[in-house]
């Protein structure tokens, strides 16, 4: 998505590829979250976004999204942009195993959890948009009315993203680093 969301060269190259060779393009769009949530992203991030997801669709012989709620949602950004929709088709992401040969390296905070201890993970970039206080408010509550041997931990994975700087220097991490409780099951 990175290449073409703020990169009016990517989708104008794209066009000129399909022109010239007869290409077919499908464009994998996961969310319009930066035309429908605009308070979330910087300012200067939803008019080129916009601009651009209209332009992917007109050279787009397909796109595919990972929910039916994106779907609907590109389908009503489509029609709000007056511009005529590809086909739109939903796709799972990434949700069987297969065996690539390669053993994956052993991260440090896997091997802090106990062994045979059930776990949640949540991978996701570090900013408000991806509500990482609503997950602590949870963890919070769960600590507070089952004991502690019962709450599964939670793993969270990611690096910072758009909004963190602007969300006090991340403070999820920062109340999670002052929560007894929570620092001891996140």
């Amino acid at each position: 998505g990175s290449a073409w969301m703020r990169n009016n060269r990517y989708t104008s190259d794209l066009i000129g590829l399909k022109a010239a060779t007869g290409v077919a393009v499908v464009s994998i769009v996961y969310d319009v979250m930066q035309h429908r949530l605009t308070h979330l992203y910087p300012k200067e991030a939803s008019v080129p976004f916009c601009a651009n997801a209209a332009r992917l669709a007109e050279v787009s012989d397909r796109m595919l999204t990972c929910s039916q709620a994106s779907a609907a949602d590109l389908h009503a950004f489509f029609r709000d942009a007056g511009v005529s929709a590809p086909p739109i088709d939903v796709v799972r992401l990434g949700d069987s195993n297969f065996d690539t040969g390669v053993e994956p390296p052993q991260e440090d905070v896997l091997l802090k959890l106990p062994p045979g201890k059930p776990f949640v993970l949540y991978v996701s970039s570090f900013d408000a948009r991806k509500n990482h206080r609503l997950l602590l408010d949870v963890w919070d509550r769960l600590l507070a009315t089952h004991p502690p041997g019962r709450v599964p931990h939670l793993v969270l994975v990611g690096k910072n993203g758009w909004g963190s700087k602007a969300w006090n220097d991340n403070e999820v991490l920062d109340a999670m680093s002052r929560h007894p409780g929570l620092s001891a099951s996140i």
